[in-house]
């Protein structure tokens, strides 16, 4: 064991002793070292906190993103492949038009969350949903530049090369 000298009359003394034996006096206590902590940026889990944030950020960000995206490219007129007769014409404000060569009706659509929302103003029995995250059948939809897909209706834009 280590010893330290009483500061008053030089006996030697225990290192954990806090009074000399001999006269009495208190001996002199160090402080303990200091702790070295980390900076945080050096710890690991405040990166894995900075990852999580930012790509929750990024997904979030992303989505209302994504439908502008979707809604640009859905704007135009489009045509029914097997009909020519048979068009839509869907515009900014949120409407579209549906014609068989003799009538036309208006419709208002929605894009929220990779689906296409059709609604004819005549309540809940009037809708109809596409969503892009289904499968390719009845009730899936895709939009690209030049290709609609409505379930299993496929729309080329007019003004496109036809295939």
């Amino acid at each position: 064991m280590k010893k330290i000298a009483c500061p008053n009359c030089n006996t030697p003394l225990a290192k954990t002793a806090k009074f000399c034996a001999s006269c009495g006096t208190q001996t002199p206590v160090e402080p303990p070292p200091p702790v070295q902590r980390k900076p945080l940026y050096k710890r690991w889990w405040f990166w894995l906190v900075i990852i999580l944030v930012i790509g929750s950020v990024a997904i979030i960000g992303s989505v209302p993103i994504a439908n502008k995206l979707t809604e640009k490219l859905i704007v135009g007129d489009w045509v029914l492949i097997d009909d020519d007769n048979y068009s839509l014409s869907f515009f900014e404000n949120g409407t579209f038009i549906e014609s068989d060569g003799h009538q036309q009706k208006t419709y208002a659509y929605a894009i929220v969350s990779k689906s296409l929302i059709i609604s004819d103003g005549e309540g809940t029995s009037g809708m109809c949903l596409w969503n892009q995250t289904q499968t390719r059948k009845d009730g899936s939809w895709y939009v690209s530049r030049d290709q609609l897909i409505l379930g299993t209706d496929i729309y080329m834009k007019k003004g496109e090369n036809s295939r």
